[in-house]
């Protein structure tokens, strides 16, 4: 065995997290809020870049039980991919984006915070 199987550490890459979200219909300007991504800003090919800094998350989400029973994933860099729409004859019109969620070295330090909390026993979670 010795040197032979091992000869140097795997090279470093960039770590992420990803996921997708589903809409109900294609979101247009008129259907967000305030700094919300809409259709026509998730349009450019080389993806949507979302920093928003001051340690603010660019989404979060949020599942929710009550005050004694949730959890909460906060990503601070997002880029999102271009969304992909769908409509059939039979179901309503959807709308999917993908999105990968990338380490911020700057004001938030982290990729990800998770929060979370339950009443049956386990210890509260934030990390």
């Amino acid at each position: 065995m010795a040197n032979d199987t091992c000869i140097r550490p795997p090279p470093t890459t960039m770590r992420e997290v990803s996921g997708s979200l589903t809409f109900h219909k294609a979101l247009l300007a008129a259907d967000v809020e305030s700094n919300e991504v809409f259709f026509d800003e998730l349009m450019p090919a080389t993806g949507n870049l979302i920093n928003p800094g001051s340690s603010a998350p660019a989404l979060s989400c949020l599942f929710y039980v009550d005050a004694n029973n949730f959890i909460r994933f906060d990503f601070f860099k997002l880029i999102y991919e271009m969304p992909e729409t769908s409509v059939s004859g039979r179901d309503s019109q959807t709308m999917t984006v993908n999105f990968h969620a990338l380490y911020d070295l700057g004001e938030a330090d982290q990729m990800v915070k998770i929060t979370a909390k339950s009443s049956d026993g386990q210890a509260n979670y934030d990390a």
